[in-house]
């Protein structure tokens, strides 16, 4: 029987599987391999230029004058957005800086003494005028004290409702306080009388020759009135908002501290940054310029990347700080090179002081 005419006997499909494995798949593998190799050779042992640190902004609130910190409302690591109360203050007691006034006037008084004639109408006229600015610090202290008698009734009225103090006191504190308001009343009129007075002579004054003469201790006095309107405008609670959208990083304050102006309360850090600044260390091969595309890769896991653009160039070389340095400098040594922004591209999400690889590419042309 001719061998043309014999049926071919078909190969099993366990048997095509095995031959594949044997002879394609290491091929396959191999393939892929040199494809996986090139791909990583491009993307990640093409040294870096330089190494970069995503801007941190950063914010410190301070305290804008002396008092305790009545309230905090945040907290570490809690979001804030702009404007966002944070804290509020509660100024120092006015009432011993408006009594360091009253001191001063008292001596200038006592320096004033009568002196001739003519003169007599200038010393009265200083006399009235520092009448009227002690009677303008006595109603500030006054209202001061009404503003504290008030406070002190609305917790002694929750103390009594909630039966925590007896009626008597309650009724102590409630006669103390229409006292006072009384005493700002009567010192309201007595300030009226004293400018009265002093329109007055005012006018008189200005007939006379040696009007002139009143400027010996204008000076004083303005400076007197400057205090006194200080010393009213801090007898009310201070309001501080967050002057950023951000994370409270540090909280160096707490509630019900004694702060002076110009304590630190807390800082805030913000989410997002635009730039990365960066070093090219001296001396360098190749100098960052204006509009120069730069290739800025993460560290993190997932590797991503993007192109940016260099923002500003530093005017002049600077030492780099470690964290950015190429090579540990010891103790002895400081690495020095120029500063740089690169523009972060939209899409590439890296958190505020995270560091990454910069790769210059190519400069604009020139003009």
């Amino acid at each position: 029987m001719p061998s043309d005419s014999l049926t071919p006997i078909p190969t099993p499909p366990a048997q095509r599987w095995r031959d594949f494995r044997v002879q394609g798949i290491p091929v396959l593998v191999f393939v892929l391999a040199i494809l996986c190799v090139t791909r990583i050779w491009q993307r990640e042992l093409v040294a870096p230029s330089a190494t970069g640190q995503v801007e941190a902004i950063q914010t410190q609130v301070t305290s804008p004058q002396s008092g305790r910190l009545a309230t905090l409302s945040v907290t570490r690591f809690q979001r804030v957005s702009k404007g966002q109360t944070i804290a509020t203050i509660i100024p120092s007691d006015p009432r011993l800086e408006l009594s360091s006034i009253d001191a001063q006037i008292a001596l200038i008084r006592a320096r004033l003494e009568p002196l001739s004639g003519q003169q007599r109408d200038i010393v009265n006229h200083e006399k009235l005028l520092l009448d009227v600015l002690l009677e303008r610090a006595k109603l500030s202290a006054s209202r001061v004290r009404v503003e504290l008698a008030k406070d002190d009734t609305r917790r002694a009225e929750q103390l009594f409702q909630e039966k925590l103090i007896s009626e008597a006191e309650y009724d102590l504190r409630r006669k103390e306080l229409e006292r006072l308001q009384v005493e700002v009343q009567e010192t309201a009129k007595a300030l009226d009388l004293a400018q009265s007075g002093l329109e007055k002579l005012n006018q008189v004054s200005q007939q006379s020759a040696h009007i002139q003469e009143l400027a010996t201790s204008s000076s004083l006095l303005n400076s007197l009135e400057k205090r006194l309107a200080t010393c009213v405008s801090n007898t009310l609670s201070v309001t501080i908002e967050a002057p950023i959208s951000g994370t409270v990083s540090f909280v160096f304050r707490q509630q019900g501290e004694q702060l002076r102006d110009g304590d630190p309360i807390l800082t805030l850090s913000s989410e997002t940054s635009d730039r990365v600044i960066s070093y090219i260390q001296a001396p360098f091969s190749r100098e960052p310029r204006l509009g120069m595309e730069v290739e800025i890769r993460s560290r993190s896991g997932h590797h991503e990347s993007g192109l940016g653009k260099v923002v500003n160039v530093g005017s002049q070389i600077e030492s780099i700080p470690t964290v950015l340095a190429a090579t540990r400098a010891s103790a002895s040594s400081v690495q020095l090179g120029l500063p740089f922004a690169v523009s972060l591209p939209v899409g590439l999400k890296l958190r505020p002081g995270e560091l990454v690889d910069l790769i210059l590419r190519t400069a604009p042309d020139s003009p």
